[in-house]
């Protein structure tokens, strides 16, 4: 996973959140924090490519959050195109 393109990286976590049901904001804000991915690296790993993977995960999430900040929740009030008979 460390040699993934960080393009993939960023489409995995976001599968991932996406399966998980949880609202974008709380789970980006709780893997920001948390860091629960630090747990999933095998033993006996190469601690500089472990360190490699949580940088690009860091910034993953950035990207993620980003686009939650550009790209605003999908429902009435946030269409980009005003329904004509308003």
């Amino acid at each position: 996973m460390v040699s993934s393109l960080l393009k993939d990286l960023v489409q995995q976590v976001e599968g991932y959140m996406h399966a998980t049901h949880s609202n974008p904001g709380e789970f980006i804000a709780a893997w920001k924090n948390l860091e629960p991915y630090r747990v999933a690296i095998p033993v006996g790993s190469d601690p500089l490519a472990a360190e490699l993977l949580f940088s690009n995960i860091k910034v993953a999430l950035a990207i993620l959050e980003s686009r939650r900040k550009i790209r605003p929740a999908a429902g009435p009030a946030a269409s980009p195109h005003p329904s004509l008979g308003r």
